[in-house]
């Protein structure tokens, strides 16, 4: 059995009119009515040009064992920079496709009726979030716009000083000399005085635990972290990969930026794929564990 891990990140659909002022504020956007609209399309109506390929809503469907979720089921369509197959003992051939075919990259969501929001699983040779946006977008009101905003959560320091392992920590300064100077506290100063030996501008920091699974930095870690939010506007960047229990799988977490996301692990048999359902029924259990906090970080 291979194993794969999938991410999956948390979004809230809103709107506003075209073209309106930074100051406008949004609106939740309630994403049936794209459903409505859909329903009365075939899949090549369903279809739209995206940069040099084409995507589309396969399908969409209310899950009825619940009472209010959605569940959503995007492809990314290309017939260029096809693959090879091959077998053990033949050279490697191109995979072949006739004038109406296409590879297809898909990708599942699932859409929440009563608090308009989404959650989107990650896949990079698929569509993502800023795709998404775009296809709604193609079918609305053309004098609305469509956005899926990150839900960020806010509670980053506690959760990497809370973890039972933290893996791997990653500091990053744009500008060392003027972090040298004017750092305050002294773990970070003592790593900062290491690049003055180098005369360099910018500068990175990366504690790790390197592959040891049950291992976790120690010390003065906590002290450091607090160090990092002390001298935010000397961070340019920060993130630590993270283990919640002994049993979770690593989570990486901007310590500045971070958006509401979860991880999962999939079991797959040689040539099997992943599949929309066991997809889905993954995503309903992660989402309805972490909606109660979703729910808080968007005001509701």
């Amino acid at each position: 059995m291979n194993t794969k891990y999938v991410n999956f990140d948390y979004f809230h659909v809103v709107c506003r009119p075209k073209n309106s002022a930074p100051t406008f504020r949004d609106v939740p956007f309630d994403v049936r009515a794209i459903f409505s609209i859909m329903e009365n399309k075939d899949l090549a109506e369903r279809t739209i040009q995206y940069k040099q390929e084409h995507a589309r809503m396969e399908q969409f469907s209310f899950m009825g064992h619940t009472q209010n979720l959605w569940d959503m089921y995007f492809t990314r369509l290309r017939d260029f920079n096809l693959p090879s197959k091959a077998k053990k003992n033949s050279k490697s051939v191109p995979v072949d496709l006739d004038d109406d075919e296409y590879i297809g990259e898909n990708v599942s969501a699932i859409y929440d009726q009563t608090c308009n929001i989404i959650m989107i699983q990650r896949n990079r040779y698929s569509l993502g979030p800023s795709a998404i946006e775009e296809y709604f977008n193609q079918f609305c009101n053309p004098n609305e716009e469509i956005h899926l905003r990150p839900i960020y959560v806010t509670d980053m320091q506690t959760r990497v000083k809370s973890a039972d392992s933290v893996r791997k920590l990653r500091i990053k300064f744009s500008d060392v000399k003027k972090a040298s100077e004017n750092v305050t506290g002294d773990s970070l100063k003592r790593w900062l005085t290491a690049f003055d030996d180098y005369e360099t501008i910018a500068g990175e920091i990366v504690l790790t635990v390197g592959r040891k699974r049950k291992a976790s930095l120690g010390g003065n870690l906590k002290g450091l972290v607090d160090e990092i939010y002390a001298n935010q506007d000397l961070v340019s960047h920060a993130e630590a990969s993270i283990r919640k229990t002994e049993l979770a799988d690593n989570e990486v977490i901007d310590l500045f930026n971070d958006n509401a996301h979860d991880i999962a692990t999939f079991l797959l048999p040689p040539r099997a794929i992943l599949n929309h359902e066991a997809v889905i029924l993954e995503m309903e259990r992660l989402y309805m564990a972490k909606r109660a906090r979703l729910l808080a970080l968007i005001g509701r």
